[in-house]
């Protein structure tokens, strides 16, 4: 494995210039319009270059074209500034409703303003001011020139208005905005000396150093690190500084397979406090995720990718978004924290930390640590894992595949061998949707009909019951539209749940018989997401977007009784759609999530004990939560694509709440 190279810390590598007290200005060695054609919108997204240049000092915009002023200064030896400032005299205003907005971008040029200077430089403008009752713009500009002086002594600058050629109507006069500069009287004024630095209080960038405090770095411990913009115009970032802070496994020597069912056996991993929303780094993405970086003045989300780890060890900036607002509440990344982990529809929880993940970019079963990073074994074979289920007893792994296949393929946690079974049952094939272990190391299984032919099942789906083998211990049961099986084997009660109704079954494991309890089979809410049973078996939680009963109380999980849903003995109120459920290892207190909150519950007295913000990123949707196998740990599974570079996972120790005793 290619690991990040930042075991050791690193003392500052920055090219520092002479340390000089006078000030100093340079004065453009080239400047130009740089005019571009505005014919069809959606062609003009893809344009990286003007169609022509001009001149003049115009910056301005139209509904036909857009300008965009280029100046090029020439800093000559100059290799770092302690501060530069940029002054631009203007010469005239062309206003819309009293307002020119003006954007300013910089970029590492070649001192001459040509056509593909139209976007070069970084994404984000080096400032956003409003001209109006301004002789002259004056922006600080010090990160952007020590950024640019690491790859050119040129430092170019774009000035473009803030207007969108949608918003110049034709029935103005004249019919461009914005506002004339005097570019051959333009300055940089600048200070030779060492770059200024940033402190490690909370992740910020300046427009050349970028400090990530916190970094949760995979298999290695929580990171401080300080990079450099050494490339601005391709936005690549060079780690110059980094000192570690080893999590301890917790583990004497290499734990996997049947070690991680066992939580006496070994210690969980030591978590450094970590403050704020904390950046992640993933081996096995290469992704660095970097949330809530101060930069001029927002607060912005930031993805790099990694671009090399040798000699110098450089990130590519992939995304650049403002960051959603900080909520009152803690985050659980800022109380745990982010792995990003293999693209999985499925995982099983371990012991401290420790997950099974299904990978389906690999096509095979791996055992990461969420906290330390950790890999143990991994379990490959011939296509992509889909829903896992764990035996406890036996320590073997069932689990579905995607596509759909008539195999029930099963892991050995102790030999570490996955073999499978084809599921026949007279003439008919069955594939596997739904797996949960029964008794006597049976399973109950949902399966799916995928031979021809006339079925008593309307939509192809049984429920049977199988062995270890994938044979039928008794005839399978016709259904009509399941989605989901649980088995509480402290009550002996099998439940099968659609995306509305939930139905209840005794069962008697001496004959392998099922009695249907009357009155359950009905609708107890719609496009339900997930479903929990307590561990003593005498309540179920089943998540529900609009709740249990939406009429009476919408976003709510009601407390059903599993023989008799119409005796609801409370409800636990999210105020907004529940999406996941699950009970704590006492089972007096319910945590549930409505996608962008967790909420602690008191499973008696059904009043919210605790709520915490997930803080999640644009884009980011919740699968389910779950415990890990000690109780110790909250861990949040994120909606994965199958064909996701990635996946994530949140993680968060149980808080410590009180809850009513149970009677």
């Amino acid at each position: 494995m290619r690991h990040f190279k930042i075991t050791v810390t690193f003392g500052l590598l920055a090219l520092v210039g002479p340390l000089s007290a006078l000030a100093d200005s340079a004065f453009p060695v080239d400047e130009a319009v740089m005019v571009s054609r505005e014919i069809d919108p959606q062609e003009q997204a893809q344009t990286y270059r003007a169609t022509y240049l001009s001149s003049g000092g115009f910056a301005v915009t139209s509904s036909e074209y857009i300008d965009a002023v280029g100046i090029s200064f020439d800093l000559g030896s100059t290799v770092s500034v302690a501060q530069a400032t940029l002054r631009l005299p203007i010469i005239e205003y062309y206003s819309l409703a009293g307002s020119v907005p003006i954007k300013i971008y910089a970029f590492a040029d070649d001192g001459a303003i040509d056509l593909y200077d139209y976007k070069a430089g970084f994404s984000v403008p080096v400032g956003s001011v409003e001209a109006i009752g301004r002789a002259e713009l004056v922006l600080d500009v010090t990160g952007a020139v020590n950024g640019i002086l690491q790859s050119s002594q040129y430092a170019g600058f774009r000035i473009v208005t803030g207007w969108t050629p949608q918003e110049i109507t034709g029935t103005t006069f004249p019919a461009f905005k914005g506002a004339r500069f005097d570019s051959m009287a333009s300055r940089l004024e600048f200070t030779p000396g060492s770059a200024p630095s940033s402190g490690m209080d909370a992740s910020s960038f300046d427009g050349f150093r970028l400090s990530l405090p916190g970094i949760s770095v995979d298999e290695l411990g929580v990171v401080d690190a300080t990079f450099e913009l050494t490339d601005l115009d391709s936005s690549i970032f060079t780690l110059t500084a980094a000192e570690l802070f080893p999590i301890q496994s917790g583990s004497t020597g290499p734990v996997s397979g049947t070690d991680l069912l066992n939580c006496s056996a070994f210690n969980p991993p030591s978590i450094p406090s970590i403050t704020g929303d904390p950046a992640s780094f993933s081996y096995s993405s290469g992704l660095l995720h970097a949330p809530n970086v101060s930069f001029q003045g927002q607060q912005w989300d930031m993805v790099f990718t990694l671009v090399d780890d040798s000699p110098s060890i450089r990130f590519r900036l992939v995304s650049l978004e403002l960051s959603p607002p900080t909520p009152p509440l803690n985050t659980v990344a800022s109380l745990g924290g982010t792995a990003i982990i293999e693209p999985s529809q499925d995982f099983i929880p371990l012991c401290h930390g420790w997950v099974l993940i299904g990978d389906s970019s690999r096509n095979r079963l791996v055992e990461r640590n969420v906290i330390t990073g950790e890999t143990a074994s991994s379990y490959s074979f011939n296509t992509q894992p889909d829903q896992l289920t764990l035996d406890d007893e036996s320590g073997i792994v069932y689990f579905s595949t995607h596509p759909e296949t008539e195999r029930l393929y099963k892991l050995d946690l102790k030999s570490g061998i996955i073999s499978y079974n084809r599921i026949i049952e007279g003439e008919r094939q069955f594939s596997p949707i739904d797996i949960v272990p029964g008794e006597d190391g049976n399973l109950f299984v949902l399966l799916h009909d995928r031979s021809t032919g006339e079925s008593p099942a309307a939509n192809g789906l049984w429920m049977g019951i199988l062995d270890s083998s994938a044979d039928p211990v008794v005839p399978s049961l016709p259904l009509d539209s399941p989605i989901r099986v649980v088995y509480d084997r402290n009550q002996q009660r099998v439940f099968v749940t659609t995306e509305s109704n939930l139905a209840t079954f005794l069962f008697f494991p001496q004959s392998n018989e099922f009695a249907f309890v009357n009155d359950t089979d009905i609708p107890v809410g719609s496009g339900c997401t997930d479903f929990a049973v307590s561990p003593d078996g005498n309540r179920l939680a089943y998540a529900c977007p609009n709740g249990n009963n939406e009429e009476v109380t919408p976003f709510a999980i009601h407390d059903l009784d599993p023989v008799d849903y119409h005796n609801p003995d409370g409800e636990w109120y999210l105020g907004s759609s529940p999406v996941s459920a699950t009970f704590n290892a006492a089972g007096d207190v319910l945590i549930a999530t409505d996608g962008s909150q967790l909420f602690f519950f008191d499973v008696v007295t059904h009043l919210l004990l605790e709520k915490y913000d997930l803080g999640l990123s644009a884009g980011d949707a919740v699968r389910k939560i779950r415990l890990s196998r000690d109780g110790n740990l909250l861990l949040v599974f994120m909606q994965n694509e199958l064909d996701s570079a990635n996946g994530k996972m949140l993680w968060m120790p149980m808080p410590d709440i009180e809850a009513t005793t149970l009677p």
